[in-house]
């Protein structure tokens, strides 16, 4: 295992090799991103699961849920004529998807965003594997475990891994009656293996989307609210494993004043990270402005936030989504206010990366609103000098979370 800092990629964390019957498998490692120290025992035994004699012959793959790619890429380590699809929500996961197939010579494998089945593209596929997220709620996992029947093969097999705790939840969708046909399972170290099929006739249960297609949102969903902040009411879907989905965080709340301070009305806004698409909505409620673009890493966040502020009366054609891991200069073309959501724990040379070209090209004059912890704003408050040509104009916290406004300066 090498551990090395990169100027050139501040993402990177290490490089580890992974032994997959006698061959080995090179992955570099993101800041970040799921089983970031090592891989992880639940892809270990999945791997180990579908390492024998009889799964040689599953040459159409694809990996739900990607990751850096250990679990795809394992797959196609152990049978070269694998054709590999990789799809993942997280743009950093795609990015190091690619690269770790680059890393190992490997062809034949299409890496690419996209959220849950609605973002795969191979039909007549022989095998479908996944390491379940856990913090994805109940409808999503069902989706995950039964909206694929219609891209495999007949013979196709979906394996997937879950954790212990999960187990008696997925026992109870894998069933006859959802057309189901369970042929492996096994219980080790805290994890749990399943491999099953469907019947000829397909899942007797209807899809977790609704229709399957229409809304691939749905089987997010975790709660739809009413709210309202100052004098603006508003209504959002909150979805799983993005936070806020019940209320305000302090700093959004302090975000959110700071930007209505004085209502001036921005033209052209970036919103990054903008999570459940609070801020969002709330600026295109209170300004109406020509166009809000959308930018940050989750897919679900950008899907989710830009369907809120839809929802809320804001055209869709003035959204535009910028999935992407940091801001690039044509995002800020014209813009005059930013809006950013720092991540907690993130190193600064990351926050800076991510921030850098966004605060080089903020139209003067134009408006910068930071949050997070206050942790993270006062690293980034130190740096901002060096970054851009900006002039801090307020800064407010409270209970651990702080907001910073910021100005580009007249030259």
């Amino acid at each position: 295992m090498v551990t090395r800092a990169s100027p050139a990629d501040p993402y990177f964390k290490k490089s580890i090799s992974v032994r997959i019957q006698r061959r080995q498998l090179e992955l570099d490692v993101a800041q970040d991103l799921f089983s970031g120290h090592d891989l992880d025992a639940g892809t270990r035994l999945l791997l180990r699961s579908l390492a024998t004699p009889e799964h040689e012959r599953r040459l159409r793959v694809l990996d739900l849920g990607s990751g850096y790619g250990p679990l795809g890429l394992g797959l196609k380590l152990l049978n070269p004529a694998r054709e590999v699809e990789m799809v993942d929500r997280d743009a950093l996961a795609v990015e190091y998807s690619h690269r770790n197939a680059e890393r190992n010579r490997m062809s034949g494998v299409d890496v690419h965003a996209g959220l849950g089945w609605s973002g795969v593209r191979g039909r007549e596929l022989d095998l479908v594997a996944s390491n379940l997220p856990a913090k994805a709620g109940d409808r999503a996992i069902r989706h995950f475990l039964l909206d694929g029947s219609a891209h495999l093969k007949p013979g196709g097999m979906v394996a997937v891994v879950v954790i212990a705790r999960l187990h008696e939840l997925v026992e109870g969708i894998l069933v006859p009656e959802a057309g189901v046909e369970v042929v492996h399972r096994q219980r080790a170290a805290g994890y749990s293996v399943f491999h099953y099929g469907f019947s000829s006739e397909g899942p007797l249960a209807a899809p977790s989307s609704g229709d399957g297609t229409r809304d691939p949102l749905g089987v997010y969903e975790r709660a739809n609210l009413e709210l309202a902040f100052d004098d603006i009411r508003y209504g959002l879907r909150t979805v799983y494993s993005l936070p806020e989905f019940d209320t305000l965080a302090y700093h959004t709340r302090l975000m959110a004043s700071q930007l209505l301070d004085g209502r001036r009305r921005p033209r052209r806004v970036l919103v990054f990270n903008p999570g459940q698409g609070h801020l969002p909505v709330l600026i295109g409620r209170a300004f109406s402005p020509d166009r809000i673009t959308l930018a940050g890493r989750d897919l679900l966040s950008l899907a989710n936030a830009g369907a809120n502020l839809a929802g809320n009366g804001y055209p869709a054609e003035r959204v535009l989504l910028r999935h992407q891991t940091a801001i690039l200069p044509a995002d800020m073309e014209g813009g005059d206010l930013l809006v950013a959501v720092l991540r907690d724990g993130q190193p600064n040379a990351i926050t800076e990366h991510e921030l850098r070209s966004a605060l080089a090209m903020l139209r003067t004059p134009g408006r910068v609103i930071l949050g997070g912890s206050s942790t993270a704003v006062t690293r980034l408050e130190s740096r901002l000098g060096g970054i851009g040509p900006l002039r801090i104009i307020a800064r407010k916290r409270n209970r651990g979370h702080s907001v910073l406004e910021a100005g580009a300066q007249l030259s």
